[in-house]
């Protein structure tokens, strides 16, 4: 029998933080998907205050998370970190950042080549059961969004990466967020989960890993 392990994977949060706590009530285990919007300037909730609700409530990174802000939070899953069959990356391309500032844009909002290929390496390796991401693999954003090979396209190496990584590997399961859409589809024996904002989905982690 597989060891039951209820974990709620939340989409993005955008710094509306008192919903997002609202979302935690009575579940021992959340995952965020990120852009939880931490570390922008106008952000007066900051630190790990914002999330001591009872449980164990983490969040992986965004393009809307300030990197270093978010690396120095303890309820941060950091890139690459794998466990019980589950690893998480986090980073995305921002569509958004020719306009904002300094203070609201990071350069290292994506991982670099280099720290991606490492991590394929590790995934390779791992070859895990279930992958949580902020974004996912390039081909996949065509296969789940219709207007996505119509409409703007921005290269993105955190996608490209992804898709190297999913060409060696297929995990049973991917769970992601930044579309701001709520699509599930199998593609080649993996489900894809994309969350919509403020999205809740309770996965029982054991049925999987």
């Amino acid at each position: 029998m597989p060891h039951s392990r209820i974990v709620r994977f939340i989409g993005d949060v955008h710094g509306y933080h008192r919903e997002y706590k609202a979302l935690l009530r009575n579940i021992p285990e959340s995952v965020q998907v990120g852009d939880m919007g931490v570390g922008f300037p106008d952000n007066k909730e900051q630190g790990f205050s914002t999330f001591a609700v009872p449980g164990v409530h983490r969040f992986i990174r965004g393009n809307h998370d300030n990197p270093s802000v978010a690396k120095s939070m303890s309820n941060y899953i950091y890139d690459g970190c794998r466990e019980a069959g589950v690893m998480y990356v986090g980073g995305a391309l921002s569509i958004d950042r020719r306009f904002r500032t300094s203070e609201t844009w990071w350069e290292d909002e994506q991982l670099s080549h280099e720290e991606l290929w490492a991590l394929c390496k590790k995934y390779k390796e791992y070859g895990p059961a279930v992958m949580v991401t902020h974004d996912c693999p390039e081909s996949i954003v065509g296969s789940l969004f219709d207007d996505y090979n119509h409409g703007y396209k921005d290269p993105s190496r955190t996608r490209n990466g992804f898709e190297e990584y999913f060409n060696m590997h297929q995990p049973k399961l991917w769970i992601f967020g930044h579309w701001h859409r709520s699509v599930r589809k199998t593609i080649n024996g993996t489900t894809f989960i994309c969350l919509a904002e403020l999205e809740t989905l309770d996965i029982d982690l054991g049925e999987y890993t």
